[in-house]
């Protein structure tokens, strides 16, 4: 058994929890030299709960109102969501300097006839600042995009023949400096360079959760013995869910990441 990103995904996004192995793993980009860590960073978000407010995807009538931080958007009666759909929500910041973060909990849509192929049947567009992004098919939990542009327009397009159980996503709004330049949408953070890990961050109790989600950072050495005896690595608390961020291996001088490493992505 190899972990790798795609492995990690399916053992983990949108679990309460779960187990990860790290093997050593060759690394081509690291003269083939065996990794020394396995490095990935995560989040846990909310999965259902009473207290955050639900928004209909096809209601632009029903935005967030004043002092909203976060909240749940579904495909009308998912996850039993109706054929022959066009509609779309305009998810608005309501203070200034605030980012809007936007997360997929769980997408089950046609998927193309032919890989490679565009969406023809079902089709969920995010737009932004003049970014588009067209999806289909499934998608585990998984970070969407963030942005400090004011606006993201969200719209689903479903044919008569339309199959699958919808959309359900979960967004923040969360502040930020005046000083802080509104850069470029973040789409993906698997993007993005490494970053030193602060270690395993301790995870609040779900009374402590009203702010913005942390993220977290794991390191796996090797040999690994964290999940020995079937004891979970990566653990969320009561009514939330796992979204992997990012995954990688490394080699260094140390178990833990450090500037001028040598990275392979996982």
């Amino acid at each position: 058994f190899q972990s790798d990103s795609s492995t990690i995904q399916n053992s983990c996004a949108g679990k309460p929890s779960c187990t990860v192995f790290h093997f050593a793993k060759t690394l081509a980009t690291c003269e083939n030299r065996p990794s020394a860590y396995l490095h990935i960073g995560y989040t846990c978000i909310p999965n259902d709960m009473p207290s955050i407010t639900t928004y209909n995807l096809c209601d632009n009538g029903s935005l967030p109102p004043m002092n909203t931080s976060r909240g749940f958007i579904t495909s009308p009666n998912f996850p039993t969501t109706p054929s022959n759909i066009d509609c779309a929500f305009n998810l608005q910041t309501l203070k200034p300097y605030e980012d809007i973060y936007l997360y997929i909990l769980d997408m089950d849509l046609n998927s193309p006839n032919l890989i490679g192929q565009s969406c023809t049947k079902d089709r969920f567009i995010v737009s932004s600042d003049n970014n588009v992004m067209e999806m289909c098919g499934r998608s585990y939990t998984d970070f969407l995009l963030s942005t400090c542009h004011s606006s993201v327009l969200l719209q689903l397009i479903r044919t008569s023949d339309a199959r699958g159980r919808g959309v359900k996503l979960y967004f923040e709004f969360r502040g930020r400096s005046p000083q802080d330049i509104c850069s470029e949408i973040i789409t993906t953070i698997s993007t993005l360079q490494p970053t030193p890990p602060t270690g395993l961050t301790t995870i609040p109790k779900p009374s402590e959760s009203i702010g913005p989600s942390p993220h977290y950072v794991t390191t796996l050495c090797f040999p690994d013995t964290s999940s020995l005896f079937g004891t979970n690595n990566f653990q969320c608390q009561t009514n939330y869910i796992l979204v992997i961020l990012r995954a990688f291996y490394g080699r260094g001088s140390r178990c833990d990441y450090s500037p001028g490493d040598c990275t392979s992505e996982a």
